[in-house]
Parts: C-alpha cells; structure tokens; sequence
C-alpha cells in the first residue's frame, strides 16, 4: 500500500513529498497506480472489488485508450454482463469511485471516464485474454454499426465468424442485433442464431419474411433456413422456394420442408428436383457383356433426392456468374445440357450447388427404376 505520509503535507508552507522521494516511488504513474489499489481495497469484499475493476475495465478501449461511458452503458456492458449487477450496485460503485477522483462526472452528463491517463497502464493489466479479445470484438462491432447508420453497410462473412466467438458474452441492443440479423441473411452465415435473438428482442420478423424475395440468392436462402426454425405453420411460405433457380435455396427449402412437412406433401411442387423412396432394387445384368455388370443382384438404398434434369448451360452460368467468370452461351442453347467442361468443373460446381455427385447404385437405380413393375412384381412373388 501508498505511504500516506510520503506526500502528505507535513507544513502549510511546504508539501512533505521530496523529489528524491517522488523518484523512489516510481513517479506520478506509480503512485497513482498504488493509490488505485488502495481505493479498491477499501471496497468491503472481493465481490465487490471484482465488481469495480470490471467498472474501471469498461472505460478503457482494445487500443488502451480511455472511453467515456454512460450508467447504462456500463451496467449493460459486455464485461459486467457475467456478474448479474443491478443499477443500483453500478451506481453506488461509480459513486465510491467518483468520490475517491479515480473516475470524473462529464459535468451534468450522465457520462464517466478514468481521472487520470496514468491508471490506463494500471486498468489494462487487469485485462485478461479472454477480455481482450472482447474488447477488440467490441470495437469493431461500434465501427461497424456507424458504417451501417451512415451508409447502411453490413458486416462480412469474415467479421460475422469473429464475432460468434464471443457471441455468447455480448450484450447488443436492438440496433445492433438488427444489423446482425440483416448482415448474417446476406451472407449466409448463422442466420437462425440471429434470427431467434432478433424476435426474442422484439424485432419483427418481416425482416425474414422479406429476405424470401431478395434478388440475392444467399439471402433467399438464408431466410429459409430462418424461417425453418418457427414451426410448421410458416411452411406453405416455403413451397413457392422449391421452384427458385439457384440450388442453393432449393436444397433449404427440402431440408426445411423435410422438418416441418414430415408427410412428403410437398414433393409434388418440386420443379426442378425429385424424391427416390428407399428400397430394394436390382442392380446389375445377366445379359451384359460387361464383366462388372454380372451377376444381377439385389440392393437396399435409403431415400435420397436426385436432380430431374442435367445441369443445364444456364444453370452453369449461375455458377460461373457468381464467381465472376466468363461464360457464353451460344445460339439460345441455355436449355441445353452443359458441355466442354472437366470433371472438375462439374466437382466444383456440385459443391457451390450444396449438392452431390450421385453414388454408382443411385444413378443406376434412378436410371432403370419402374416403380409401377416393381410393384407387380413384388405383388406376383408374395402371391
């Protein structure tokens, strides 16, 4: 602790602190910094001297920075989130620590901030990784939420991934979940975690609703997803997403009306996909004169779901388009299947489709299947 008596003033002429002395305590930032351990360990537990260095930890930025901080500010800040305090404990604590001048009162304004830039260095070697790196996310999301007041900027994908990390310890207001939810639809990125955080904080669901129409595929599929999460009920808004153009919102919407339709109703507005029912089928022939299609024997597939149609020229310039590639289509042949591409090609466009190659019994079962004699013949061997 301080010594007390080192700077007190022992005269009315004179101050008791010599600068011999003033050089043997480590000068003003030392001394500051030890009057700051004295301020709170006057504080009556540990609790609450937790409680005041998460205070003081608030006024300070991931620059190391001082940062001006309202009552609410503070007490709904993503540091003093963890500990559960009441407005009425910040402001006795604000109040302990405004009366011994480590903090200062913006004149009338309800806005506080460290006295001193030496206890800066002080507060920040209470910051802990884990806090840092809240902090840094804390900053960045202020940036971002001007950009996107001014300018109507969202975030990336990139920024989105840095903040789930810490998605957990933030406190956010409706603004900035607004802002979140909007930026995760446009680019696909945890968009029911937002989404329920957004409703459970009032915002309207129109947001959702909207993105079902967005000329952006990514956003369109993204509401889907969203969507999927509020029950069967909002379904019938799904079916007119089975005809979409890009795969990708297709491939939502079966896996959502997989959940919310278990009865398979829908399938019959799929336009551009189709469902194999699981089973038995014969694979293979006798008659072949290929070695490896011999003998015919019998095998057991899931259910899947299988494109009606080849990938098409336009189908392939979605593709190409997205990845801002040039590809022509020649003499109106976009209906056409798509050719002069390599297997890789074809690989690479199967993953941006959140899609599959077909495995060799799937092909071949979707090929030569006829359920309508499978079943007579089914029939004929159980009579």
């Amino acid at each position: 602790a301080l010594d007390r008596k080192a700077w007190s003033p022992t005269t009315r002429q004179g101050v008791g602190l010599q600068l011999n002395r003033y050089g043997d305590l480590g000068g003003t930032k030392e001394i500051l910094a030890g009057y700051l351990d004295e301020v709170i360990n006057e504080l009556p537990d540990a609790t609450a001297q937790g409680h005041a260095r998460a205070i003081l930890k608030s006024m300070v930025t991931a620059e190391q920075t001082k940062a001006a901080k309202t009552t609410q500010e503070i007490t709904q800040g993503d540091l003093l989130k963890k500990f559960g305090m009441s407005d009425g404990q910040v402001q006795a604590l604000l109040k302990h620590l405004r009366d011994k001048r480590v903090i200062r009162k913006f004149g009338e304004e309800d806005r506080y901030e460290l006295a001193h830039e030496v206890m800066l260095s002080k507060v920040w070697a209470w910051v802990s990784d884990d806090e840092l790196r809240l902090l840094d996310v804390r900053d960045m999301l202020r940036r971002e939420m001007s950009n996107y007041q001014k300018f109507n900027h969202l975030l990336s994908r990139e920024k989105l991934e840095l903040l789930n990390k810490v998605r957990d310890e933030l406190s956010l207001g409706k603004d900035e979940l607004e802002m979140l939810l909007r930026s995760s639809l446009m680019v696909g990125f945890e968009t029911p975690y937002w989404f329920a955080k957004a409703r459970a904080s009032g915002i309207s669901s129109d947001i959702i609703f909207a993105g079902l129409e967005d000329e952006n595929f990514r956003v369109r599929a993204a509401a889907v997803n969203a969507i999927a999460t509020l029950g069967w009920q909002y379904s019938m808004l799904l079916i007119p997403m089975l005809s979409d153009l890009y795969p990708q919102v297709r491939m939502a919407t079966i896996h959502a009306l997989e959940k919310l339709q278990p009865n398979s109703e829908w399938h019959k507005y799929m336009k551009y996909e189709c469902y194999v029912a699981g089973g038995e089928f014969i694979m293979g022939d006798d008659k072949s004169d290929e070695l490896n299609e011999k003998p015919a024997h019998e095998v057991y597939l899931d259910a899947f779901y299988i494109g009606k149609y080849p990938v098409t020229m336009s189908d392939f310039k979605l593709y190409m388009d997205d990845l801002n590639r040039s590809f022509t289509i020649l003499d109106d042949k976009g209906d056409y299947p798509v050719v002069e591409i390599s297997w890789y090609d074809a690989r690479d466009y199967v993953i941006w489709a959140g899609m599959r190659f077909p495995t060799e019994s799937e092909w071949e079962k979707v090929a030569s299947w006829d359920p309508i004699n499978k079943a007579k013949q089914t029939n004929i061997s159980l009579g």
